[in-house]
């Protein structure tokens, strides 16, 4: 889930019609806005760590994880779509999402979102903040998607101010997001070079 694919947030634009406009439509474009929402609502449902539909698909320590090649924009892009949608059920005064006869309030998909980013922050099983220069603990060499240029250059190694002697690569200067995922919320980082799915 992330706003690559833009399937699941269509969902949640196009429940917002149905939350605040659904008495000034017709009964057939309300049942067709009536899927979306409730297709968006098993996805909050999903989300909601102790709903019965909550996705597996996480580390043992509260991150959502869609498939192993993720990078943390997927689980803070979800727990972005937990706000928003919570936020039309507030505004529209929709009180619960009924998640496999469970009903959870706006308030509990608010959780979601602190807790994603509780964890990315540091509240996690290494105790690093994943936020490169946020708190004491923070990856030291990382690698961020868009860094696919060689900046060993002149210019480049003026501007960082880095010497010949300096031990440093151009992958592992900026914020990282390739993590590869242990099961057990363990993270190493890759070189540039062993790394073959890069990007």
């Amino acid at each position: 889930m992330v706003f690559d694919n833009l399937f699941i947030v269509l969902q949640v634009l196009l429940s917002r019609v149905n939350l605040f406009s659904s008495k000034d439509l017709s009964s057939s474009a309300n049942s067709s806005l009536q899927m979306y929402r409730k297709t968006a609502e098993a996805v909050m449902c999903g989300l909601i760590p102790k709903s019965p539909t909550a996705t597996s698909s996480g580390t043992d320590g509260g991150l959502i994880w869609v498939s192993e090649w993720n990078a943390l924009q997927h689980p803070v892009a979800a727990a972005f779509l937990a706000v928003i949608y919570s936020d039309y059920m507030l505004s529209s005064r929709t009180a619960r999402i009924s998640c496999d006869g469970h009903s959870y309030k706006p308030s509990d998909l608010r959780k979601v979102p602190l807790s994603q980013a509780d964890y990315v922050l540091g509240n996690n099983p290494m105790k690093m903040s994943f936020l490169v220069g946020y708190g004491d603990n923070y990856p030291q060499y990382v690698h961020h998607i868009s860094d696919v240029f060689s900046c060993r250059s002149a210019a480049a190694d003026q501007l960082l101010n880095i010497s010949e002697t300096d031990q440093f690569s151009c992958r592992s200067a900026a914020a990282d997001q390739q993590l590869n995922r242990l099961e057990t919320d363990q993270f190493s980082y890759r070189s540039a070079e062993a790394d073959q799915q890069l990007n």
